[in-house]
């Protein structure tokens, strides 16, 4: 099979991956215990029943489970019902797209004014929150504080995980080599949210141990003025950084100390290796040339999961530390039981890892051939 065709077959097959996915999470929102209008008469008991219906009906809480479906997934016209005419309003987005961004583009649509057309999450609108705010908006804006954590969190956990996995294989069941095993260990082992309250209680500006002192609350000081100049707040919002970023690189240490670690000692016991020694080349060539590109192998493929799930976040980190990003935003939600919030950030995090885990599979097509069939 040509790699056209493999990646051809790979994007048809992502299309109904995506639809069960959807299909999946929904059936799994709604069935939940208790909806929005239960959470908010536990707040508000003399609320009435028809008080509650009316909540109901106007979130469209009270529809059948596929319309719902179809309503959040390609949205709704209001002259033709809750189910509209979606086909010929999804044709007219599709087939005039690109001439949306030219004047006059009225002369290119099928009949249907827009203004009568609320889209749903396959026209890029993830429609609104029960709490009645735009939830591409919220997104928007909490994005980049947990994706700026996930990278800083990727990155230790690459400066720290591969230079240890390579000594370790070199020098097995050394002192070093059993350093790294405990860390690993203690990493994969430990809760995020225990690791992340011990790391409060020993470097935070609560309880002071060891003489160092770092802000375990938010992504910024409560002191700010508004006048401190660029500097200033990039060094407080990076100390800011530092406990959360530990803690959510704790474990992805672990698992790229140990996969380098050990795709290492299997790669320095091939022929090609010993080859290579035999030649006469120097050892820092034959490991950093030789054996660290194809060891490396496993750990792309981590890397590129990784990016795939940058917003999935880390809840519990960010609910610890009370950090302003969507896995803290994603708990109060559930709570909630905001179920129109929660499909499209599940969904968003379903659609780039889709689209992660499609790009690894082509990169190891191409350089791997034996992959297309």
């Amino acid at each position: 099979m040509s790699l056209r065709n493999y990646v051809i077959r790979r994007l048809l097959l992502s299309i109904p991956l995506f639809f069960g996915i959807s299909i999946i999470l929904f059936a799994l929102m709604i069935n939940a215990p208790a909806d929005y209008v239960d959470i908010l008469r536990l707040s508000n008991p003399t609320m009435t029943p028809e008080e509650q219906e009316n909540i109901r009906h106007n979130l469209g809480l009270d529809r059948e489970p596929i319309d719902q479906y179809i309503y959040w997934l390609l949205g709704s016209n209001s002259e033709l019902g809750d189910w509209g005419n979606f086909l010929q309003e999804f044709a007219d987005f599709v087939v005039f797209l690109p001439f949306r961004f030219v004047q006059d583009t009225n002369l290119f649509d099928l009949g249907i004014a827009d203004s009568n057309f609320e889209p749903g999450f396959a026209f890029g609108n993830m429609g609104r929150s029960f709490t009645g705010s735009s939830i591409n908006s919220i997104i928007g804006a909490l994005a980049w504080q947990t994706i700026k954590l996930q990278l800083a969190s990727l990155l230790m956990s690459l400066m720290i995980g591969i230079p240890l996995g390579i000594f370790s294989a070199r020098k097995p069941y050394s002192k070093l080599d059993n350093f790294g095993t405990t860390l690993a260990l203690f990493g994969v082992s430990m809760p995020v949210f225990w690791t992340g309250i011990m790391f409060i209680l020993l470097f935070s500006d609560y309880k002071i141990l060891f003489g160092i002192r770092f802000p375990a609350l938010g992504s910024k000081s409560y002191t700010l003025t508004g006048t401190e100049s660029a500097l200033d707040l990039l060094v407080d919002e990076l100390a800011h950084m530092v406990l959360p970023t530990i803690v959510l690189g704790l474990a992805g240490t672990a698992l790229v100390l140990r996969l380098t670690r050990s795709s290492m000692l299997e790669v320095l016991r091939q022929d090609y290796i010993l080859t290579a020694r035999s030649k006469g080349l120097p050892e820092r060539l034959v490991i950093y040339k030789h054996a660290l590109r194809n060891a490396l192998l496993p750990v792309v493929t981590v890397v590129g999961l990784s990016i795939g799930f940058l917003l999935a976040g880390a809840a519990l980190t960010e609910t610890v530390f009370s950090w302003p990003g969507l896995g803290r935003e994603a708990v109060a939600r559930i709570n909630l039981r905001d179920y129109n919030f929660m499909m499209g950030v599940n969904m968003l995090i379903a659609i780039m890892v889709i689209i992660s885990n499609l790009v690894t599979d082509i990169t190891y097509a191409f350089l791997d051939p034996r992959i297309r069939y």
